[in-house]
């Protein structure tokens, strides 16, 4: 089997990108000596990184790679892993956290979010350090925006 000839960063994830469109379609020997032939190429350099990043979308085959022809890297890679996981659970909390409904300003889906949550008006105000009077303006736009009456209604559109 002939693989790019190029350097051994780009080699090893032009294996591990192959590696996933193999999987996807069924054909997991060919994903799994695309991942060894990665890993020659890039372990031994101690390139753990992307076999950590890969980890999911190739359904634990670097894993298993690295548990059975790398022992000595587990650790290591056990670490990464964890940290690509940590990260990209923070980045999609914070990126569904940000989702705001198209008609509302930022400031109008702080309101929104924390009427959701329960608060009344004067606790919006408290927490936000603005006055009741604005929090109730704020409310009557969001419910014309969102085309709803109730807060409960509020809370449905926000889950």
């Amino acid at each position: 089997m002939k693989y790019v000839q190029a350097r051994p960063f780009a080699e090893h994830l032009f294996c591990l990108t192959t590696a996933v469109s193999h999987l996807a379609t069924g054909d997991r020997e060919k994903a799994v000596t695309l991942v060894e032939h990665a890993a020659e190429r890039a372990l031994p350099d101690g390139l753990l990184f992307t076999f950590g990043s890969f980890s999911v979308l190739l359904q634990g085959l670097t894993d298993e790679v690295i548990k059975e022809k790398y022992p000595a890297l587990i650790g290591r890679f056990s670490e990464v892993k964890e940290r690509f996981a940590t990260g990209w659970a923070a980045l999609h909390d914070v990126m569904s956290l940000e989702e705001i409904p198209s008609d509302l300003t930022q400031r109008e889906y702080e309101v929104a979010k924390l009427a959701a949550a329960g608060l009344r008006n004067s606790e919006i105000a408290e927490k936000l350090t603005v006055t009741e009077s604005t929090v109730r303006t704020h409310m009557r736009t969001i419910f014309q925006k969102l085309q709803i009456d109730r807060r409960a209604k509020l809370a449905e559109k926000l889950k």
